[in-house]
């Protein structure tokens, strides 16, 4: 599951941390207690700390739209096979897998945050 929290902040130029972190250091947190932790550990890097609330993305409506729209493809594809519309299917096809692709990356976020 993805963390809820981010705790962000801008390292100064004179410090050691820099060349470990780089400019700006970004931590994950899943409490707001981790959050506050995190926070006051850059202060005592010297960082200015920001921390937000990230917004969850609803995974599970986009996977059932996805594969509500492979299946219409499926049967427009099937539709204008049988009507000898051989263009109109292979772009039903072509869709198919367009769609087919992006219900693929939909899934893998959708498992990555469970």
């Amino acid at each position: 599951m993805t963390a809820p929290y981010r705790v962000a902040g801008t390292v100064p130029a004179d410090s050691p941390l820099r060349a470990l972190a780089g400019h700006t250091i970004t931590f994950p947190a899943r409490t707001q207690d981790d959050a506050n932790r995190r926070a006051a550990e850059l202060c005592q890097a010297g960082a200015e700390p920001v921390v937000w609330l990230t917004r969850p993305v609803p995974w599970t409506p986009i996977a059932l739209g996805l594969a509500g729209a492979v299946l219409g493809a499926l049967a427009a594809a099937i539709t204008a096979i049988l009507n000898g519309h051989e263009l109109l299917a292979a772009v039903a096809g072509g869709g198919m897998l367009l769609l087919g692709a992006a219900l693929f990356a939909t899934l893998i976020h959708l498992e990555m945050d469970l």
